[in-house]
This record gives C-alpha cells, structure tokens and sequence, in this order.
C-alpha cells in the first residue's frame, strides 16, 4: 500500500445531523470529487446503502475499539477526479474529543515529486485546495488540515482553538478566530469567506522549494 496524502475535515459532534453523511458527499461532487464505488468490504454497496450505514454509524457515536473487528468501521469510498488515479475516503468518530472527521487520501506520488528534494505538484495540488475552500464556503467544517503519511496528524480542534498551529502540508483552512494571521511570516494567508484562512506552505510547492 502506497504512502498517502491527505485532507481531513474536522466536524465538531454538536454539528451533525440527519443528512450529514449524505449532504458531505453531495458537496465533493459538486467540488469535483464525485462518488465512485465503495471499497473493500463495501465495493457492492449501493450509494444509498454506503450512506445509511455512515450516518447510523455516527448518530450512534460509534469509534472502532482497538481490538474490534474493521469490518465494523465506517465503509469506505473511492472518489473520481480526472486528474487522480486513487482517491479514497473514510469517517472517523473520536468520541472523547467529540469531534467528527473525514479523510480523504490521495497517494503520495500523485501529489508529489522529486528534484532532489520532494514538493508538491501544483497541477495536482490546485484541484484539492480549491475543493477545500469550496467545501469550507459550505460552512460545515470547523477546519481543514492536510498531512502526509509519516506527519504527527491533524491538531484537534480544540487545539487548535488554544493556539496550536495546524498541520500545513501544504495548506490548511482555519477559522480566523484561531489566530492565523501570527503565521504570516511562516505561510501565505488569505482570507476566506465564512470567517476563514486559508494558509499555504509555497516553500514545499512547485516553483518555490521542497521538502
């Protein structure tokens, strides 16, 4: 399995609803990131089907326990885009944090490559950061945070409410109320609407420097 880059929508529990799981999936298509299949043990799942079944997962505050079966987990979904060979999605619930997220993954050597040092292609980049502030528009997300496989991860929300800087791999979408503009001198920032921020490391993307 190949190492993967990823996009991950941080939801607080308070904000779900009955249609959450299908109105997210809704608005990634619209974003360009239309519904394919679902994957592995949901591959012959219907749309509907693989929707009912995250939902009920989450309206029941469900999190797979580290011995539980995976088969239990929430079922993934592979995306389309044309400029992408993989894209694939799954929930994760953290019950203690009360804080919902969908990842979405895309592998890393789609989005990278490598002139002696590693950046971001912006051809693939662009397509992900413009769905990211599309899906921040929609005002759902409490923020959007980008990784690569071997980072610590997304800083959870409440961190990121206190003060902690957010995962920036190359870019992040932050409310402004969690102080994005001290890290002018580290990112390009630009003001977003819904109150957002959309910070970018152009150091680790093509044109500017590498990783």
């Amino acid at each position: 399995m190949p190492a993967y880059f990823s996009v991950v929508f941080q939801f607080r529990r308070k904000d779900l609803y009955p249609g959450f799981v299908s109105d997210f999936y809704r608005d990634l298509g619209q974003a360009g990131f239309a519904f394919q299949s679902g994957c592995y043990e949901a591959e012959n799942m219907s749309f509907e089907e693989i929707v009912r079944y995250n939902q009920a997962r989450l309206d029941d505050n469900f999190e797979l326990g580290y011995e539980e079966d995976g088969r239990n987990d929430y079922k993934q979904v592979y995306f389309s885009h044309l400029e992408y060979e993989e894209v694939r999605g799954f929930w994760m619930n953290f019950r203690g944090i009360r804080e919902i997220r969908f990842c979405l993954l895309i592998p890393e050597w789609e989005m990278m490559e490598c002139e002696t040092l590693w950046y971001f292609k912006m051809k693939k980049l662009a397509p992900v950061q413009r769905m990211a502030v599309l899906m921040w528009s929609r005002g759902s997300a409490a923020a959007i945070q980008t990784e690569l496989e071997l980072d610590d991860g997304a800083v959870r929300m409440s961190a990121l409410q206190s003060g902690a800087e957010p995962s920036v791999r190359p870019f992040a979408v932050i409310p402004a109320a969690c102080g994005g503009h001290a890290y002018v001198n580290q990112y390009t920032v630009r003001n977003l609407e819904a109150n957002g921020l959309l910070l970018t490391d152009e150091m680790i993307t093509e044109g500017n420097g590498s990783l």
